[in-house]
């Protein structure tokens, strides 16, 4: 991963997870100061998005790209949530926008394609790469109080990055997932001392993309066994945290259960990309 700031300052690997969490805080802060307090998650989203675009840079993307289609990516889902967010979009309605959202990344991320030999040619892989949308979308963006979104995010992109160091992936993805992280944490923290801070459906899109962004990119990127285990963490986690939390005891209403809950259902997978990748 390329430097962004000069290396005496941080090491070029933890410069992009630092910036968006200082850009995440920063934002809580501002949305604070305007009053908005309620979209807090958008801080999320706007500190993830400054350190994909400084890692990327603003360029078009061809088909053959993957990581760099991620910028693009969480910019839509952001604007989606936000134009949520100012509808007030709820029950059936946000359920049939969030099935569009999930569609229009699968296709999105497997390259766009238009013409139908291109359409069939990833059938085999619609299905999956679906499920990876579907999954976040379906546990974050329902309506949930605080931001115990953030929270579940954060840990289900800490998994991601965690699978995919263990799992012997490229630097660049665990680097992407710590992040999204990074990120995620940070409105979390700022949230914490800021009374009736809450995730907003711009947040909660925002990081349900960046989760399935991510590991699509790096399963597709690197067809291995382990990669694939590590990318279905976050997923796991999600979908089987309730589960995590009533076996564990945890309380899914607060930030930390909710977060412990995650990782809590999401660490066999991340144990079994390490297993993998030691035998590889």
């Amino acid at each position: 991963m390329r430097p962004i700031l000069p290396e005496a300052w941080i090491a070029a690997d933890w410069q992009p997870p630092a910036i968006a969490f200082a850009a995440s805080v920063a934002a809580s802060l501002l949305l604070a100061a305007l009053g908005r307090r309620r979209q807090a998650g958008l801080a999320a989203a706007s500190g993830l998005l400054v350190a994909l675009f400084l890692v990327f840079g603003v360029r078009m993307v061809t088909p053959r790209m993957l990581p760099e289609r991620l910028p693009w990516l969480v910019l839509a889902a952001t604007t989606l949530g936000l134009a949520g967010d100012m509808l007030g979009l709820r029950g059936a309605a946000l359920a049939a926008v969030s099935g569009l959202a999930a569609a229009a990344g699968a296709w999105f991320m497997l390259g766009a394609p238009r013409a139908l030999p291109d359409l069939a040619r990833i059938a085999a892989e619609a299905l999956p790469v679906l499920v990876a949308f579907a999954v976040p979308l379906w546990q974050l963006v329902p309506g949930r109080a605080g931001l115990t979104a953030c929270a579940s995010a954060a840990a289900a992109c800490a998994l991601l990055a965690a699978g995919l160091h263990l799992a012997g992936s490229a630097t660049l993805f665990p680097g992407l997932a710590l992040a999204a992280a990074a990120a995620g944490l940070g409105a979390v923290l700022a949230g914490a001392v800021l009374a009736g801070s809450g995730t907003g459906l711009a947040g909660s899109f925002a990081l349900a993309s960046a989760i399935a962004g991510i590991a699509v990119a790096a399963g597709l990127a690197q067809r291995a066994v382990p990669v694939w285990l590590a990318s279905a963490a976050p997923l796991a986690g999600l979908a089987l945290a309730p589960m995590a939390a009533r076996l564990l005891g945890l309380g899914q209403a607060h930030p930390l259960g909710a977060a412990l809950a995650v990782l809590g259902a999401g660490s066999p997978l991340v144990l079994l990309a390490w297993l993998g990748g030691r035998g590889g």
